[in-house]
């Protein structure tokens, strides 16, 4: 393949915490980025309400497959 990107978008505006956004050609990649949220979080033994947000990555099967996109 030729003249393949990677993509970023931005869900957060629409108020999507996690979503799977759909690879136009002739992109490898696209990145979702979700809305952040408020969530209690353990630190350092104490909970605390931290920032939390969902990244999505999709990638063309063709490209990059199984092992390789989960990088083990």
């Amino acid at each position: 393949m030729e003249g393949g990107t990677i993509t970023l978008t931005n869900l957060g505006p629409f108020g999507a915490y996690a979503a799977v956004p759909l690879i136009l050609q002739p992109q490898t990649t696209i990145i979702g980025i979700g809305a952040s949220r408020e969530v209690p979080s353990v630190v350092n033994g104490s909970i605390e309400i931290r920032k939390s947000m969902m990244i999505t990555g999709v990638f063309d099967h063709r490209v990059i497959n199984g092992p390789l996109a989960r990088g083990s």
